[in-house]
This record gives structure tokens, sequence and C-alpha cells, in this order.
């Protein structure tokens, strides 16, 4: 997982929402976003935790990278051994062979995840995806939702998390998008600096937002349906008249 800021993304009905959930702007503070929307969520970071598990699809790979000494006792990817292999400038080399190995397969997992959603119909599709501006991958979508904080804040959130340190920290920033960026190329930022009564008051306000988008985009596709089935009808009256005319003699 990351530790920058979380990144949000919906779109029209039938379509995707996805988000960058990153730790350092209150991800473990903000209410879960995608259950309030009542929305198919696909959380990236738990797909890879399902990835690195005992069986999961990721170990067999991981292991022949680094070896068994990246296995834990029950047989899954030990995150804390992986992380002496892949944090740091000397280790960049492996850091991009594990991703190598584990974005293919999230992202295979995230395409079955759309399919099955859209297929149920549902009428937002939320994405949970680290790294989502550093990946491209707000193209997926239509509406980016930022959720951030001010720095000194995201930095005392982030070292309270057991195993990380400024070093790490330091590694993880540098491949990322600078939040500044992010949040100007945001449609929403969501601020978990405040108190949270106004940040909670902050997403009613969006996932409203996003309710009136959806309703509207459904109106018109039943507009447009509507307006294609009296054209299609009319045309066929005019052919239907024009086959009945007697021929001029």
């Amino acid at each position: 997982s990351t530790s920058a800021p979380s990144d949000w993304k919906i779109r029209r009905p039938d379509a995707r929402r996805g988000a960058d959930g990153e730790h350092r702007h209150g991800q473990k503070h903000r209410v879960r976003v995608d259950q309030r929307v009542l929305g198919a969520s696909d959380d990236a970071n738990a797909v890879v935790h399902e990835l690195y598990a005992a069986g999961g699809a990721a170990v067999a790979p991981v292991r022949q990278l680094f070896g068994s000494d990246v296995i834990d006792s029950s047989g899954g990817i030990n995150r804390d051994a992986l992380t002496k292999f892949v944090v740091g400038e000397a280790n960049s080399a492996n850091l991009r062979r594990l991703e190598e190995v584990v974005f293919p397969l999230v992202d295979l997992q995230r395409g079955r995840f759309i399919r099955e959603a859209q297929r149920r119909g549902e009428p937002v599709i939320v994405l949970d995806i680290p790294l989502l501006f550093e990946r491209g991958h707000e193209v997926l979508c239509d509406i980016v939702f930022v959720v951030s904080a001010p720095h000194a804040v995201q930095r005392q959130r982030v070292l309270e998390r057991p195993g990380m340190t400024d070093e790490k920290l330091a590694s993880i920033l540098i491949k990322q998008v600078p939040d500044a960026e992010k949040r100007a190329m945001a449609d929403f930022v969501l601020d978990t600096g405040i108190a949270p009564a106004r940040t909670r008051e902050a997403l009613d306000a969006f996932i409203a937002d996003c309710r009136q988008r959806v309703e509207t985009e459904r109106r018109r596709r039943r507009l447009i349906s509507v307006a294609t089935v009296l054209l299609a009808m009319g045309v066929a009256v005019v052919a239907t008249r024009r086959a009945r005319r007697p021929l001029a003699s």
C-alpha cells in the first residue's frame, strides 16, 4: 500500500468510480465513501492482501523473485520481510520487478469486478486505487475524489503506522504525484484535516451530488432511447406510406 492522498473517481451509471486509497490523508479516519454512495466497491489494497495471502496468485512469483525469506509461517507473503527487498533507492530495480508481478494481477481482478458490477446494473462503481494518477487510471472514470490533509497532519499520520520510518516514507513520496498536483487535478477534494463533523458534511454533499449526477444521466439516456424509438417509428411510417403510394401511369 502507499501513503499518498486518497483519490476517487466516479462514473455515470454502468461505469466506474475510482479511488487512490492512502493513509496519510486520513483514510483510516474517513467514512467508507463507497458504502455510503451505495455503489459496488473494489479496493486495490484489499486485493493485494488477498494476492499475498497463502494460496494467493502473487505468492509463487514473489517467492521466485526474492526467495523463501519473504514467505511467512502460513505460506503467504511476509510484507515486513518483503519491504527490506523493495524499499530505498538501492532496491528500485527490485520494486519494479515486484510491480511487474503485482500490478497486472490487481488490474485483472479490477476488470473482472467492473464487468460483474456492470452485469448487475450497478449505478455507481467505486474503484479504490493506490497510485491512481501515477498509473494513469484516472482515464477509467469520470470524477476524481481526492482525500487530503495538511502536510504536517499527513506526515504525523503515516509515521504512526507500524514499521513506518522516515526513510520508507521518503521512498514512497518520491514515486508519487505531489499532493498539490493531485488536488489540482481532482473534481472534488475532501479535507480530513478539519473537524470530523465538517468533513462528514462535505462528504454528504459530495454523495448527494453523485446521486444527482447518476439520476440526471439516467434521465438523459431514457430521453435518448425514447427519441431514438420515435425517430425509428417515424422513418418506418414514411417508408410504409411511400410503399403504398400507387405508381404514376
